[in-house]
């Protein structure tokens, strides 16, 4: 969420999109293969059930070879690779749209089967001489990483991206060769998108949950993905909420920051806590990754446009390695005028059992809450005192609020308990004096969950 004045416009829209160009099935993950080793399937220009999405030969009986890694070598990306040659010298290849004068981007693993394997990948036109190629061996410890960039040349509408064995270790150019996760395309172009629900209507105390889907319409993957998303003043953000709806990731990875009011999580394949991962394009995960967390409408946000909008930032790791950003459109929900009483803070929810209080709302903060309760002016002294025996006696949980409560004096709440306040009903100075106190103690609960956390990852 952020103010609505500080709203940017949606970069890049689906508008703005390049036209894609990517790889089909560029790990050989389809179809899947029941034997380990040399399973020879029909390619693409022989449609069925067991031919291989995507990839084309020009050997004469149009066979591509599939592995599995039951055989005992692990493939680099997924569970199956190809044998660059079945049962004769041929190329692999892929024949791809493309709009002259774009650049392409490819990388892909290789590895030798039984000693030093060479290969070569050719880049061109698909009925003359490739006009860019790259050669390079690799022997059997490992795959190796191999990357380029092809600018497409004037007139050439289709693109040829192809594979051709040379020498290998055991002198016959079908027996060698292992390729793996190929990519090759345009580069990460990541659309965010942001909704709110409900959009109009809310009211204090109320939850908006905002939802934020990335999807890659690039041909190459956008690498370390995070995304961010602020919270306005109006609103809190509500601790355990921020999860993964859909797609890679893991929203534990996630972290909240009281003081910046802003939401980071690491976002893709391979996403750890410390550093995004990978979202491949859209060729291969249509519905890219959605993550949803909710706020709460609090009572300086009534009567007020709120707005999410969320930035996403990532890279372009072929070729030179080159950083992207892209924006969400923004998102508004409209809150709904405060008709309460400012100065006795009419609650949203039930009223307490114990005589003169009344439980206003939970302010949630990361690891905890703070319980704010209305004490009416003249009364704080005998009500706190009862007020503090009844929590710390029963341990009951206050009608109307989600959750147990415990009692502790402001600025000494556990570690993912609570705090529970003493709101005198002024108006005025005082009032301000108490907001600020609130905000200032839930920082506070806030940073020493953090340093617990942080001690218990430690060795």
């Amino acid at each position: 969420m952020a103010p609505r004045d500080a709203r940017a416009s949606q970069s890049p829209t689906l508008q703005d999109v390049p036209k894609q160009v990517a790889l089909v099935n560029g790990s050989f993950e389809e179809p899947k293969v029941s034997s380990g080793i040399e399973n020879r399937l029909p390619d693409a220009s022989r449609p069925g059930d067991r031919s291989v999405p995507g990839w084309r030969t020009t050997a004469s009986d149009h066979l591509i070879e599939i592995w599995h890694q039951r055989s005992g070598r692990e493939a680099a990306h997924g569970e199956q690779y190809a044998e660059l040659n079945a049962n004769e010298a041929s190329t692999l290849y892929q024949d791809l749209e493309t709009t002259p004068g774009s650049t392409l981007y490819w990388s892909l693993r290789h590895r030798g089967r039984s000693g030093d394997d060479t290969m070569s990948v050719k880049i061109g036109p698909p009925d003359g001489q490739a006009d860019k190629t790259w050669t390079f061996t690799d022997g059997v410890a490992a795959w190796g990483p191999h990357s380029g960039v092809y600018k497409v040349p004037s007139g050439q509408t289709v693109t040829r991206f192809a594979f051709e064995a040379g020498a290998t270790g055991t002198g016959d150019p079908t027996v060698g060769n292992f390729l793996d996760d190929i990519v090759f395309g345009t580069e990460p172009c990541v659309v965010v998108t942001a909704t709110a629900e409900p959009e109009s209507d809310t009211a204090v105390g109320d939850t908006i949950t905002c939802t934020v889907n990335l999807k890659n319409h690039g041909g190459v993957p956008a690498e370390s993905l995070i995304l961010r998303d602020a919270v306005p003043d109006g609103a809190g953000y509500v601790p355990g909420s921020l999860r993964i709806v859909d797609g890679p990731g893991d929203a534990a990875d996630g972290r909240y920051d009281p003081q910046t009011r802003t939401l980071t999580l690491p976002l893709g394949q391979g996403a750890t806590a410390d550093r995004g991962g990978t979202l491949v394009s859209t060729a291969d995960l249509p519905g890219g990754v959605t993550v949803e967390f909710q706020v709460r409408v609090e009572r300086d946000g009534a009567g007020r446009t709120l707005a999410n909008q969320a930035t996403a930032t990532y890279v372009n790791t072929r070729g030179e390695e080159e950083p992207l950003t892209s924006t969400s459109n923004t998102a508004t929900a409209e809150t709904a005028p405060d008709t309460s009483d400012g100065g006795s803070e009419t609650p949203p929810v039930a009223a307490c059992a114990h005589p003169a209080h009344v439980c206003v709302g939970d302010r949630p903060i990361p690891g905890g809450t703070v319980h704010v309760v209305y004490v009416p002016s003249g009364q704080e002294g005998t009500v706190q005192g009862t007020c503090a025996t009844a929590l710390t006696g029963s341990g009951a949980c206050w009608p109307g609020c989600s959750r147990q409560h415990r009692w502790a004096h402001p600025g000494t709440g556990p570690a993912g308990g609570s705090l529970s306040l003493l709101w005198p009903g002024k108006k005025g100075k005082k009032r301000k004096h108490h907001k600020r106190l609130i905000r200032e103690l839930a920082w506070q609960v806030s940073e020493l969950n953090q340093q617990i956390a942080e001690m218990r990852r430690r060795p």
